[in-house]
């Protein structure tokens, strides 16, 4: 499903939420939510690159995507490809979610 430039991304994800909805649903209802991250990323990022997001949300090619795409928008976040860490990714994508539904593409 292709989001619209109209349909608002959500910006209210958390990492304790996706890992206590994981953990209630036998890892199930976590999966999901990673793989609409992703689709919310590249509903990001797609105008500006060809690259896609990894399957599983959290990896050092989709901390490469996220530090590219806040560079770009000029959003002040870094973060680690290095030691990654999802709860700070899920912080990137929030900022850009927000970016992306105030000023669009």
């Amino acid at each position: 499903m292709n989001r619209t430039p109209f349909q608002k991304i959500p910006t209210d994800r958390s990492f304790s939420r996706l890992m206590i909805r994981g953990v209630c649903s036998f890892a199930f209802l976590a999966i999901t939510d990673m793989i609409q991250m992703q689709k919310d990323l590249d509903t990001i990022i797609s105008p500006y690159t060809p690259k896609r997001a990894n399957f599983m949300f959290f990896g050092r090619r989709t901390a490469k995507l996220l530090n590219e795409e806040l560079a770009r928008r000029g959003i002040s976040y870094q973060l680690s490809t290095f030691l990654f860490r999802p709860a700070k990714a899920i912080t990137a994508l929030n900022l850009l979610a927000e970016d992306y539904n105030q000023k669009g593409c």
